[in-house]
């Protein structure tokens, strides 16, 4: 029953954190809003490693650097891209292409906020390509989230 619940809980934070991938196109955030965005995206990825699969701690990661990015923390971003990219070749059987375009994807996000334009764009065209592979609905949130 704990593991259950523990289960919804992480979807629910998820959810939240991402709300449908519109919290990260937002121009101007309210500090407050960041922060919880932040605190989600946490609470979420310490929940999915209590319960759920390497994909699922896979993901957490992709979340926490895609949040960061969103923030403007370019080293938080950088330091969960790398793990999200680091554990994407240990799932490489498990994960899904969707997994893999956006572990490419938020990794190449944050070295671009870095400024580290080289590894940026080498990340962008391996993640365009692996978002090639996707269906409609896959690709749209992938474009919206990383295009």
């Amino acid at each position: 029953m704990k593991t259950l619940i523990k289960l919804i809980i992480a979807a629910v934070l998820v959810n939240a954190a991402y709300k449908g991938g519109s919290v990260f196109l937002k121009y101007y955030q309210f500090k407050d809003e960041t922060q919880q965005m932040i605190h989600l995206a946490h609470a979420s990825a310490l929940h999915w490693q209590a319960v759920g699969t390497a994909v699922n701690r896979q993901r957490g990661e992709n979340l926490l650097a895609t949040v960061y990015a969103a923030a403007g923390d370019a080293a938080a971003a950088v330091r969960h891209a790398e793990r999200c990219l680091s554990l994407s070749v240990q799932n490489a059987k498990d994960e899904s292409p969707f997994d893999r375009a956006t572990a490419l994807g938020c990794a190449a996000k944050a070295h671009a906020l870095a400024g580290d334009t080289a590894q940026a764009d080498r990340l962008r065209t391996l993640a365009k390509t692996a978002a090639s592979a996707l269906v409609d609905e896959e690709r749209g949130v992938f474009e919206k989230l990383y295009g």
